[in-house]
């Protein structure tokens, strides 16, 4: 077996594990930060979390009304009833 040594060690690399390794390399530069994964290191819960990460942030082409039925209809697509395109991803 082979031992590793590092001065961070962050488990998981979904948004809360990289945004702490990221704060904690910047603190302290001279440290090593090691992140670790189960998966491949894009393959995390943050990623299926769509709700949780998807924003408005163009008023021109987007709405919160838009946002929050897209948000609903992937969420809960058996409980959905808002009507719309029930699914189908908005630019």
């Amino acid at each position: 077996m082979n031992a590793m040594q590092t001065d961070f060690l962050v488990v998981g690399s979904g948004i809360a594990g990289l945004t702490y390794a990221l704060k904690v390399a910047n603190r302290f530069p001279d440290k090593q930060v090691l992140v670790m994964t189960k998966a491949a290191a894009d393959e995390t819960n943050t990623k299926y979390a769509q709700g949780g990460v998807a924003v408005v942030n163009d008023l021109e082409k987007d709405s919160f009304e838009k946002h929050i039925e897209d948000t609903y209809s992937r969420r809960w697509p058996l409980q959905y009833t808002g009507g719309g395109d029930s699914g189908k991803r908005r630019p």
